[in-house]
């Protein structure tokens, strides 16, 4: 046992790691099962808690256990969010579950299960609308670009924002103009062909992401990189991967353009 800056570190013998981590294994198990047998609205149910609901309750106890993991492994935390369905299945797995003839049905799962859930723990983070309304008034063009199925783009957007909001979305398996879908970022074949579609230049274009997949599709595209802090991922990722400014807060990109909330 020793002291680091007033706390105290016990040593962890493998028997008692080992202990834990099927401990850890029964309880999620139990957990899942039980969660299992609930309906939508009760798993959604707000209790007026920190995670509001059962969903909410299941994905700390799930991020929780992964980071604990990866600091057991000495491994980085992975990133599941942002290269689209298929690398997000595939990067939940288990090893032993990631073969070519699983996973296609892993992913109809979770097609089946966010039907059915999408906008559960879903919101728009502060400052967005307003932003969006403010830079329309401004006359300027805007799209939405995601590695979210399509379909399930179009849905969330048009849920969470006025009708008139963006003059393009475009989700992942967009067919291009020779009927094959554009690949996924950070590919920059989907943002050049919002840019054409809504004629703007890739270099006049300004292209706001909070993941490294933003940032090298913004540089692949040509595009002006703008990370935002206000994501899934830190400034030093955002910069590594070619972010050109950052944003602490949605108005400041109004700043960064030159323009006031009233212009």
């Amino acid at each position: 046992m020793q002291e680091s800056r007033n706390r105290i570190v016990r040593g962890v013998t493998p028997e008692a790691l080992r202990d834990h981590l099927e401990y850890s294994e029964w309880a999620s198990r139990r957990l899942v099962d039980a969660a299992a047998k609930l309906t939508a609205d009760e798993l959604a149910r707000d209790f007026g808690t920190a995670d509001r609901n059962v969903l909410g309750t299941l994905a700390h106890v799930y991020a929780a256990d992964r980071v604990w993991l990866s600091r057991l492994a000495g491994t980085p935390f992975p990133g599941f969010i942002g290269d689209g369905v298929k690398m997000l299945v595939t990067r939940i797995l288990p090893e032993e579950a990631r073969t070519p003839e699983r996973i296609p049905g892993f992913i109809e799962e979770y097609r089946d299960l966010y039907a059915g859930h999408w906008n559960i723990e879903t919101y728009v983070y502060p400052g967005m609308r307003e932003l969006v309304s403010d830079l329309r008034r401004a006359g300027l063009k805007l799209a939405v670009l995601s590695n979210k199925p399509h379909a399930f783009t179009v849905q969330c957007v048009t849920h969470y924002f006025p009708a008139d909001a963006f003059d393009y979305v475009m989700g992942a398996g967009f067919a291009g103009p020779e009927g094959r879908p554009f690949a996924n970022k950070p590919d920059a074949g989907a943002a050049l062909e919002i840019a054409r579609r809504v004629n703007v230049a890739p270099a006049e274009f300004v292209y706001l992401g909070d993941t490294d997949t933003d940032m090298k599709t913004a540089v692949n595209a040509g595009m002006y990189a703008v990370g935002v802090l206000w994501g899934m991922r830190t400034r030093e990722e955002l910069m590594l991967n070619g972010a050109k400014s950052l944003l602490k807060e949605p108005g400041e990109l109004l700043r960064l353009l030159g323009r006031s909330h009233t212009s």
